[in-house]
């Protein structure tokens, strides 16, 4: 979140005026600094009665609008006050403020461009012009500009705070923190800078170290709404479900208004009906924490209820297209496990709509959704292959995993001379690093959470790996950061993988197996990824032969299998031949059955 600097001075009123108005001026402005907008307000306009053409009350009260939320009010005052005083920075740098507010970028920058006319030592202007180009999403521009104003004034904490911002967007996370200590040492008190502090931990893998700045900023704070969802989203992290939920319930209730509403320790279904606003649409923030609150009691309720509680969160009217989306998709995820195959062609139908409607978008949920849908289109003309149990005489063998998992729901396979039917538990977006990983995360617990749900020595099957080699994400992109020995690397993620899931499945006496990685359909992912060089597609297959040899080097000293879907999807050099692929990924259902026998 950035921090804007809004310029109080700029007394030029005649010192020839009546004593009354500029008594009164003194006292608003006392009251203004005092944060009593309102009572300012009222004295700001007295001022106005007497005297309609007072600069600094004109401009005064303007800010006061634009403290209060009314940056339409703020530039018809302030520009009024120009009007009457037009060589005033501190007025054109206010009304920029008000324009940014707005969206009117290019009359901003142009008052903006005035105020450095006038004051070129004006370190405010500098930092203001450095937000409206951060906005426009020129990073380098804006970064510049932050810093000239630290070269004007060094001890600016809100310039160190923005330049933080800036530079965390452009993925530079240790020079960020950097920015953000500076600013806090200049001013202990600053909850923004504490709040942007602690996302730049979460963000760098250091959760925990995340929440003493997040409680800091909500005791400067209590009503801080992106403060509490995003402490909301550390704790998700840790693990924390219910102190999550606490955290978006606070951040609903703040941004609503709704001081009534109590959702913990309520079931998932009625957690997600309780944030729910049946009166009216919900505001843009108050709709981000009720899409965090829906989120966590997805993790709260597992997928297979999710169809259940998506219907009810798609029942709150006015969801952007983004939020409905995603709702959908995960009713259909639900939809595809609990065999509702009418339905899940119904929901996807309309999920195809609504991303239609949505067009080109570089949000990570709508790309993460739109994978999601592409999969269980592919996966529907497939579904004549799964079957339903007869009778509890054929028993169920879970698939724990990611996306992959969904496609081996409902099939047979034989399994050690017996009949079973795989049942998929989906863990969304976790990779083997995630249970590598030394510290505690949302997805161990998750994945602890579905191991307690497997009977007592029976099998279960783990396919966590494959996310982790793709040519945009996971060990490929990690290396090119990084460097080192690649082998080494790989090797040592994989030992950490499955020494994880052999401790989590010792006490209920569960006996794992693993899936391997299947060979890279580089025929579908070429035309996806013209970036990649050939060398790194090429390396990718050493990558996924690296990641597959270490699998079976630890599960055989570990005394588990591996089930083979690389040697099974791969044609010449490690390239997949497609025959087994439903798409750039995954494989058709009945590759668990063939893999096994």
């Amino acid at each position: 979140m950035d921090q804007t600097k809004w310029q109080m001075g700029g007394r030029v009123q005649s010192t020839a005026q009546a004593a009354s108005p500029a008594q009164l001026f003194d006292t608003a402005l006392r009251l203004h600094q005092q944060g009593r907008l309102a009572e300012a307000e009222g004295v700001y306009r007295r001022v106005l009665a007497i005297d309609p053409r007072h600069a600094d009350a004109l401009h005064l009260v303007g800010v006061v609008a634009m403290q209060a939320g009314r940056p339409d009010a703020a530039v018809d005052l302030i520009a009024q006050a120009i009007a009457v005083h037009s060589s005033a920075a501190a007025f054109h740098s206010n009304i920029a403020e008000a324009l940014r507010m707005l969206g009117r970028f290019d009359e901003a920058i142009r008052h903006l461009e005035r105020a450095m006319q006038l004051e070129p030592g004006f370190a405010d202007a500098h930092m203001n012009h450095g937000n409206i180009l951060k906005l426009q999403g020129k990073l380098d521009a804006a970064v510049a500009a932050y810093r000239q104003a630290l070269a004007l004034k060094q001890d600016h904490p809100e310039a160190h705070m923005n330049l933080g911002v800036a530079l965390m967007e452009q993925g530079k996370s240790t020079d960020a923190i950097e920015q953000y200590d500076r600013a806090l040492k200049l001013r202990p008190d600053f909850a923004e800078a504490h709040m942007n502090l602690a996302i730049a931990l979460q963000k760098g893998g250091r959760s925990e170290e995340a929440v003493p700045h997040y409680e800091r900023a909500l005791a400067l704070r209590p009503t801080y709404v992106a403060a509490l969802m995003n402490f909301g989203h550390a704790l998700l992290e840790l693990s924390r479900l219910d102190d999550a939920l606490a955290r978006y319930e606070q951040a609903l209730v703040v941004s609503s208004g709704n001081t009534g509403s109590h959702l913990l320790g309520a079931s998932p279904l009625d957690s997600v009906r309780k944030g729910s606003n049946a009166t009216r649409a919900l505001q843009p923030l108050e709709e981000q924490c009720f899409m965090s609150l829906v989120r966590v009691n997805c993790w709260r309720s597992g997928a297979r209820h999710w169809a259940e509680l998506c219907a009810i969160a798609l029942a709150q009217g006015g969801l952007l297209p983004p939020s409905r989306y995603e709702l959908l998709v995960r009713a259909a995820i639900g939809q595809w496990i609990a065999d509702d195959r009418a339905g899940l062609v119904r929901t996807l139908d309309q999920a195809q709509a609504i991303s239609t409607a949505i067009g080109a978008s570089t949000s990570r949920d709508v790309k993460n959704s739109r994978a999601y849908e592409k999969y269980l289109g592919n996966l529907l003309p497939h579904a004549a292959e799964k079957v339903v149990a007869p009778d509890e005489s054929v028993p169920a063998l879970p698939v724990i995993g990611d996306s992959h998992c969904l496609a081996y729901h409902g099939v047979a396979a034989m399994l050690d001379g017996r009949r079973h039917v795989a049942n998929a538990r989906l863990v969304m977006g976790c990779k083997a690093w995630h249970l590598s990983n030394s510290r505690p995360n949302l997805y161990k617990w998750l994945f602890a959470q579905l191991l307690d749900q497997v009977p007592e020595n029976s099998p279960a099957i783990c396919c966590f790996g494959e996310i982790d080699c793709r040519l945009d994400e996971g060990i490929l992109s990690h290396y090119r950061k990084v460097g080192g020995d690649l082998e080494t690397m790989i090797a040592g993620q994989v030992d950490a993988y499955v020494a994880h899931i052999g401790q989590a499945a010792v006490p209920r006496r569960i006996a794992p197996l693993f899936m391997n990685v299947p060979a890279p359909h580089l025929d579908l992912l070429d035309p996806q990824h013209p970036e990649v060089s050939s060398a790194d597609k090429a390396l990718l297959i050493d990558i996924v032969r690296m990641f597959n040899r270490s699998l079976a080097v630890a599960a055989a000293r570990g005394g588990y299998r591996v089930i083979d879907l690389f040697q099974l999807s791969a044609g010449p050099q490690g390239r997949a031949s497609g025959e087994r692929h439903i798409d750039d990924f995954h494989l058709k259902p009945d590759s668990l059955s063939l893999a096994l026998s």
